[in-house]
């Protein structure tokens, strides 16, 4: 990956959670959970200081990746070794000593992803337990209060889970590009199958969103009703099966040996795992936030529930513990009334190069461009559209198996969109930044999955 471009990284480390700058609330929990999640990473595994540190920079989450590049020094001694370490074989050419180097080094770097791969599988278990209890619980002020201490440190567990496997992942990028767990094993394929299973009159609606509706299309937009509140978003991709029929064939399953490509399996696994885990923990935030706002509304502080959304998190509870009292009803309507102004349209990254990204399924595929913006947009796809997608959003993940290409504009080769590419054995690329804004819907388009690049072929 591309260390010398840290807003570009950034803004993609993010973007399975946010596709675009969205409302404070969202904005100042990723902020403070994600650096609390850091944190916890660089004590676990007593990295070099400083940590990094996020920032929220004209609407977008950022960090500087130069603490990163430290960390990996710190933890195998050396970066001069690095990429004999995602190796199975032997570092030829290399004296006894360095040898000795690379096997210290690779020894320390397994030891650390198979510590995440423990470590993830319980954390999920328990932030799932923890997102039943909520839903299931009566919201009394109380409760309320409780469930206010815990929304930060969950978020910041299921983010260090993503953002541990995302860095392993990211060492073993250039073999990990090309390796992917079964997709029906994942979260996005068993929604594609009972969203199949809805359109043919298998499953009903309501089935669906007893498994599903806690959903959405961008979940940690806070203020973005979930698949159970609303269900129409669900109409247009139901429209699009019934239109299409049949899941296509998925290729056979390739067999993948040695220790590292098992790993790299795992890994990618319990990072879908960890990102659909952080889904339910915004479900669960959504649901805490509106109760939390029914006073606020009730005493006129807030003139609606989803004000509440454009208050940050610390703001949130200083009008759930009455800090923010009657009396200064006037100056958080005032507040409120400006962010609401302010807050900036989805959009994606300027000044960006739209013709190259990063390899995230290998091969190469022509076809006509279909521009999506919004579910209501996956209506006018066909199969073998190139599909120019604006976030690796696992919704996003349920056209995939007709296309013949998919050119994202803002994600990890990691998401969940790129594993589903890869199991069909789609060419894709991700982190596109700009790309939306100079492809032309229906023209022909041109991704190679094993460069990254982009290209318009002549009509």
């Amino acid at each position: 990956m591309n260390d010398s471009a840290p807003v570009t990284w950034a803004s993609a480390l993010f973007s399975d959670l946010v596709s675009w700058p969205s409302p404070p609330l969202a904005q100042s929990l990723l902020r403070t959970a994600g650096n609390r999640a850091l944190r916890r990473l660089w004590n676990d595994l007593k990295l070099v200081q400083p940590q990094p540190s996020i920032v929220t920079h004209d609407g977008w989450l950022q960090l500087d990746l130069t603490p990163f590049n430290r960390a990996a020094v710190s933890l195998l001694g050396t970066d001069r070794f690095l990429p004999w370490v995602a190796k199975d074989d032997d570092p030829a050419g290399l004296s006894l000593r360095d040898r000795w180097r690379v096997f210290r080094g690779k020894r320390r770097f397994m030891g650390y992803l198979r510590e995440i791969e423990e470590n993830g599988s319980r954390t999920q278990e328990a932030l799932q337990k923890w997102w039943g209890n909520v839903r299931a619980a009566e919201w009394t002020q109380a409760y309320l209060l409780q469930v206010m201490e815990e929304v930060e440190a969950k978020t910041a567990q299921g983010l260090a889970m993503l953002w541990a496997a995302d860095w392993g992942l990211s060492w073993l990028a250039g073999r990990a590009a090309s390796l992917a767990p079964a997709p029906l094993d994942l979260e996005g394929g068993q929604l594609m199958e009972a969203l199949h299973a809805v359109a043919n009159g298998t499953w009903g609606l309501d089935t669906f969103l007893e498994v599903h509706g806690h959903r959405a299309a961008n979940e940690f937009d806070l203020s973005q009703p979930r698949w159970r509140e609303d269900p129409t978003p669900l109409q247009p991709i139901l429209q699009m099966y019934r239109e299409l029929g049949n899941l296509p064939s998925l290729p056979g399953e390739v067999s993948h040996s040695g220790d590292a490509a098992r790993l790299i399996i795992s890994l990618q696994r319990l990072r879908l795992q960890a990102r659909a885990t952080l889904g339910r923990v915004a479900d669960a935030v959504r649901t805490w936030a509106l109760a939390a706002a029914q006073e606020g509304v009730a005493d006129g502080r807030l003139s609606s529930p989803n004000d509440v959304f454009l208050l940050e998190v610390e703001e949130l509870k200083q009008l759930l513990t009455g800090e923010w009292n009657t009396s200064r009803r006037a100056e958080i309507r005032s507040l409120l009334e400006r962010r609401r102004q302010a807050v900036p349209f989805p959009g994606g990254l300027p000044n960006m190069t739209p013709t190259a990204g990063w390899p995230a399924s290998p091969g190469q595929a022509t076809g006509p461009a279909r521009l999506l913006t919004a579910l209501e947009d996956c209506i006018r796809v066909r199969p073998g559209d190139v599909l120019v997608l604006p976030s690796a959003d696992p919704v996003w993940g349920l056209l995939i198996p007709w296309a013949s290409g998919v050119i994202v504009e803002s994600g990890m080769p990691f998401s969940a969109a790129a594993a589903l590419a890869r199991a069909w054995h789609i060419p894709c690329v991700v982190q596109v930044p700009g790309i939306r804004g100079t492809v032309e819907d229906g023209r022909p388009i041109a991704v190679d999955g094993s460069t990254g690049a982009v290209s318009y072929p002549a009509r």
